[in-house]
């Protein structure tokens, strides 16, 4: 069957219809590359039924990610109010909502006050950047979006604390917008 979908005063004919995703799956990340699937598993299972657990891999190693699937709405909301900001592994972990595909955004700091979006962009290989202003220069943060969770997964690998124009860049999966700093000023 097909779906119409009217956005803006513009309909758009699609040739399926449109499913209504429900919020079970849980991206938990800043995970210590100790922690495996079994032990994700273990620490989540306590907000509800769990479907599976799984820490990305990335070349044998953790990406410093997973995600928890649970078998209701419900018990992946009390997972994500019991385990963002707890700790996991001597780590300050966040848990959200996944996003379909995993986490493609990929937050890089240190960045030298220079440092222009076109900049990053070509450091880092990326689809786009955006470097955040402050009173017209770099805040010393970006955002880099990637194709895929893996490119941003070995983005992460392959860039943190390497250097750019003499500083040791930090990165890290991003995380929510209320998470990072705001941008202050005109």
């Amino acid at each position: 069957s097909k779906a119409t979908v009217s956005v803006l005063n513009c309909s758009i004919n699609l040739p399926f219809p449109p499913t209504h995703n429900t919020m079970t799956k849980v991206y938990v990340g800043n995970l210590a590359w100790t922690v495996t699937s079994d032990s994700l598993h273990e620490a989540v299972k306590s907000a509800g039924s769990v479907v599976s657990a799984k820490v990305e891999v990335y070349e044998g190693r953790s990406a410093g990610y997973g995600i928890a699937e649970f078998g209701s709405e419900s018990a992946a909301s009390a997972a994500i109010d019991r385990l963002d900001g707890s700790d996991m592994g001597g780590r300050r972990i966040h848990a959200r909502a996944d996003k379909e595909g995993g986490a493609s955004s990929v937050y890089i700091g240190n960045l030298p006050w220079t440092t222009t979006s076109a900049d990053l962009k070509a450091h880092s290989g990326a689809d786009s950047a955006d470097v955040k202003m402050l009173d017209g220069r770099s805040a010393g943060y970006g955002i880099v979006e990637y194709a895929s969770a893996a490119d941003a997964a070995n983005a992460i690998k392959q860039l943190n604390d390497t250097e750019l124009e003499g500083r040791p860049m930090f990165v890290r999966e991003d995380r929510e917008k209320e998470d990072r700093p705001e941008k202050k000023g005109g």
